[in-house]
């Protein structure tokens, strides 16, 4: 069964420097549910080109992979105390990338859902920012 679903998508990166920055959207998109995994929907679309990027979030146990495709594509799996490589492709060019997450946390309830990620990003084992991650899902029904 498919849910129509609001996301709150909250994030705070710290680069090399220590300069901090802050992200917050909101969205619509789609709750699915196949066996233990949950599965959630949603489209971004980019304010300066209008070009759309389809993304999937996967929850399955204590594993969260974030799938894009379009403008941007990548497949990001976050497991805590794992490292994990991804090709992160944008209409600027490839960029082979390391998370190195620290923790994940899924709190699921009935009608609602939320994921808090932490992890570092490294390109050429070269450090770019620490990152915290928190991810709102709730059914609009």
């Amino acid at each position: 069964m498919t849910k129509e679903v609001s996301i709150k998508i909250t994030g705070r990166q710290t680069d090399e420097t220590g300069q901090a920055s802050k992200i917050s959207v909101s969205l619509c998109g789609e709750w699915y549910e196949r066996g233990s995994s949950v599965y959630v929907f949603y489209d971004e679309k980019d304010p300066d080109n209008g070009a759309v990027t389809k993304n999937a979030l996967k929850l399955s146990g204590s594993v969260v992979t974030h799938s894009r495709k379009g403008a941007v594509t990548s497949q990001m799996t976050f497991e805590a105390g794992r490292n994990m490589k991804t090709d992160y492709r944008t209409p600027y060019g490839s960029f082979l990338l390391e998370l190195r997450t620290e923790t994940v946390s899924i709190l699921r309830a009935e009608d609602a859902c939320t994921v808090r990620i932490v992890y570092e990003l490294y390109a050429d084992d070269a450090f770019l920012s620490a990152n915290q991650l928190t991810v709102r899902i709730r059914s609009l029904r």
